[in-house]
């Protein structure tokens, strides 16, 4: 979809921009195949990568893996 100018919408014209951010991110998301019927939310690749990159910075698990959690000073990448 192309908007007719500069400071135009490309979102649906009969749908809030909330309501149409929602069934665009839906809709993307259901052709790459991330669906909930097969096990998937959009979000398990994120927490997934989140956890992955904790353990290789911190050289731990994270707290949600079971690692006990780090100083505050360390947390925050001051330690």
């Amino acid at each position: 979809m192309l908007a007719a100018h500069r400071s135009a919408s490309t979102s649906h014209p009969a749908l809030k921009l909330h309501q149409w951010k929602n069934h665009h991110h839906h809709h993307v998301v259901r052709s790459c195949g991330i669906t909930r019927d097969d096990g998937f939310t959009p979000h398990g690749p994120r927490h997934r990568y989140a956890n992955q990159r904790y353990k290789a910075v911190s050289g731990a698990e994270s707290p949600v893996r079971g690692g006990t959690a780090p100083d505050r000073e360390t947390d925050r990448g001051r330690g």
